[in-house]
């Protein structure tokens, strides 16, 4: 039977970089939400975080580009 080797454990550095940027990620999280446990400690977390800026930015892209649509088609309408 084949083991695998352990990764090697991670500098100080290495540490203090992940805490940053775990600190500065929950730091991103609303106050108050619909869906906390949404935002718990899990491997999903960052999944729910993204999809709710993806559908930010959709939405914002979907009426920017209605109110060019709009701008630009008002002198055919009237």
């Amino acid at each position: 039977m084949k083991t695998d080797k352990l990764p090697p454990l991670p500098t100080r550095e290495q540490e203090l970089k992940y805490l940053e940027k775990l600190e500065t990620s929950l730091g991103t999280d609303p106050w108050l939400t619909i869906h906390p446990r949404k935002y718990m400690a899990t491997p999903y977390r960052l999944m729910f975080k993204n999809k709710i800026s993806y559908r930010n930015e959709y939405y914002k892209t979907f009426a920017l580009n209605g109110i060019a649509s709009f701008i630009i088609a008002s002198p055919l309408i009237a």
